[in-house]
């Protein structure tokens, strides 16, 4: 398995509807696969690689429950075995391509990049809101140049807000929050970051905020191997319970899918419990959190460019990374393990 990945686990490959019933490529942990959907709309991942002499499957065709390579027309079939290839009525038991199992949930494609009979569906991200009455929910995705840990340093670390997101939903006075507290379970971090008496940014004036101040309440969460919810709470500030002329629950899930080390795929899920079908807010709110977005990824690319043209410049810490801290240590810890687990039954024999 190439690359410092953690491969037993699930992630994020597509858009539900991103896959048809045409070959659809994409390169996961630096492993090229093909996804299409087959008659009964079932979803399949195959390795892009055809076993006769390499070429990209998602090149071919597919046909019915099948994929046709594009070089010599062999057929695999959609647990990847090949079915037909002309000229032999044998075919060699080992021309078979690699099949990964692949789950449509949540408005997302899910895939197992590691062992087959590790992938447990029990173990997938939560993302079970997004099913549920009540909630007006957006997905969405992007493509970065940058290393998916990036990302989670990125989310976990929201004292960039004030800079990166100045257009958007960051606050000028947003730099010194009341409280940033930390909960740590073993493969889990949380942090609640809460701030007073702001004055509303851009986007909350565009969604109706006045000339008030706000007390907002932000969570970022961490859970391996690169997911994380954010979730915002903001009502206007020195006001009675239930007296607010502001107040906003947001919660966003974010997915990360490394395609190579210094690549990755950007998923996420918007979701509001207030003005559920109002569809001119709904726009707003969705420009809105597509430009904050793609701030995240211009500020990480750069951040990797810099990184890739100077790996011996020094990185000093501050106290707002805790989170993204623990987050690399725990899924350091994953992939050391999965590594030893790998490297024990070839010691055995």
């Amino acid at each position: 398995m190439a690359g410092n990945f953690l491969h037993n686990a699930w992630y994020c490959a597509a858009l539900s509807d991103e896959v048809t019933d045409k070959p659809f490529a994409r390169m996961f942990l630096n492993e090229p696969v093909v996804m299409y959907r087959r008659e009964d709309g079932e979803p399949v991942a195959l390795a892009d690689i055809c076993a006769h002499r390499r070429a990209p499957l998602s090149d071919g065709c597919v046909q019915g429950d099948n994929i046709q390579c594009p070089y010599h027309g062999i057929i695999f079939d959609s647990e990847g075995k090949a079915v037909w290839a002309q000229g032999r009525e044998k075919i060699h038991p080992n021309m078979k391509v690699r099949k990964y199992p692949l789950v449509d949930k949540h408005g997302f494609l899910w895939i197992w990049m590691g062992d087959p009979a590790r992938a447990d569906e029990t173990t997938m991200y939560d993302c079970s809101l997004l099913d549920l009455p009540g909630w007006a929910v957006q997905r969405g995705e992007f493509y970065s140049r940058s290393a998916a840990m990036m990302a989670i340093d990125n989310i976990m670390d929201l004292s960039h807000t004030a800079f990166v997101h100045a257009a958007t939903i960051g606050a000028g006075d947003d730099l010194d929050p009341e409280a940033l507290t930390w909960e740590r379970r073993e493969n889990y971090i949380k942090g609640t970051r809460k701030a007073t008496r702001m004055t509303p940014s851009p986007a909350y004036l565009a969604r109706g905020a006045g000339d008030y101040m706000l007390t907002q309440v932000k969570t970022m969460s961490y859970e391996p191997p690169y997911y994380s919810n954010v979730d915002i709470f903001t009502k206007e500030a020195d006001c009675e319970p239930g007296a607010e002329r502001f107040n906003e629950e947001f919660r966003t899930f974010n997915m990360m899918t490394p395609e190579t080390d210094t690549s990755h795929f950007y998923f996420y899920a918007n979701c509001r419990n207030f003005r559920i079908d109002d569809e001119e807010f709904g726009a707003i709110n969705l420009k809105i959190g597509h430009t904050l977005l793609a701030e995240d990824v211009k500020i990480c690319e750069a951040v990797q460019r810099r990184t890739l043209q100077c790996p011996s410049s020094p990185e000093i810490d501050l106290a707002a990374d805790a989170g993204g801290l623990q987050a690399r240590r725990i899924i350091k810890r994953l992939i050391a393990q999965e590594r030893e687990e790998e490297a024990m039954p070839a010691a055995a024999e």
